[in-house]
């Protein structure tokens, strides 16, 4: 949870949390690491591969647009 693509992740969600309403930027935060971050707290052994994170953090990404455009 502290290094890697968790990091890297929520980097990237803080750096686009002006351009979003207060509540827009979390839906879009738990939607898109939601699922990694709750794995990588409760199942620190088993990490979701590279490929498994980019596609959890695009599904999340294309739910909000969906919710939010």
């Amino acid at each position: 949870m502290l290094t890697g693509p968790i990091v890297r992740l929520r980097r990237l969600l803080i750096g686009e949390a002006e351009r979003f309403p207060e509540l827009a930027a979390e839906h879009f935060a738990f939607l898109v690491m939601g699922a990694s971050l709750n794995r990588a707290l409760f199942e620190a052994t088993t990490p979701y591969a590279p490929e498994g994170i980019e596609k959890r953090a695009h599904a999340g990404i294309d739910t909000f647009l969906r919710a939010y455009r």
